[in-house]
């Protein structure tokens, strides 16, 4: 199961679903056929299989981080930004193949176990949200809960989409994860500790 595991998720560094076969899975893990039909009815079924361990993952994730926070706050907004973002950057590398057929997949159908994950997962953000909250007198938006949500949000999105799809915009040079992670840091804690203007 293991090595069926890790044989798709190389693979998916390679080339897309669609484009992914069973064959190449057995080849590539050293099983045979049948062995992974004894495990999964289809490729789809392993990409469920994928799908839940990814959810696992990212939410036991966010609960380290959350507890680390907690145990230890970081000194300022800034460098809390720095530690999630220095976290979450890594994390979606390290299953980039993995998590773009996911997120493809949810593009072209809504599927119930897709919603059931999302939820899963967001249920586990407000603890993130706190650790950026705890250091409130820095935040000058009028609704800091608000605004620590959105802006972690369109980070996040940002940041996400720059790993997994960084063909929808060609920029001059390549950005390491290292500046990635900097960069998304000095995005949320801008948006943060910028007053909104007051509309005209």
């Amino acid at each position: 199961m293991e090595r069926l595991l890790e044989a798709a998720g190389e693979l998916l560094e390679e080339r897309t679903f669609h484009e992914l076969t069973v064959q190449e899975v057995v080849k590539r893990a050293g099983s045979s056929v049948g062995s992974f039909y004894a495990r999964f009815e289809d490729k789809e079924a392993l990409l469920d299989y994928l799908d839940e361990l990814y959810a696992r993952q990212m939410i036991a994730l966010v609960n380290e981080l959350a507890e680390e926070l907690e145990a230890e706050p970081a000194g300022s907004l800034r460098a809390t930004a720095r530690a999630v973002l220095g976290r979450l950057v890594p994390f979606h590398r390290s299953r980039r193949g993995l998590i773009r057929a996911l997120v493809l997949r949810a593009r072209e159908r809504r599927e119930v176990h897709y919603d059931d994950r999302t939820r899963r997962m967001n249920l586990e953000l407000p603890r993130l949200l706190a650790c950026l909250l705890h250091h409130r007198e820095e935040i000058t938006h009028p609704d800091p809960e608000q605004a620590a949500g959105l802006g972690f949000a369109l980070t996040f999105a940002g940041m996400r989409d720059r790993i997994l799809f960084p063909e929808s915009i060609q920029l001059p040079a390549a950005t390491s994860d290292a500046r990635l992670a900097e960069e998304s840091a000095h995005l949320l804690t801008a948006y943060l500790t910028t007053p909104p203007e007051t509309p005209s």
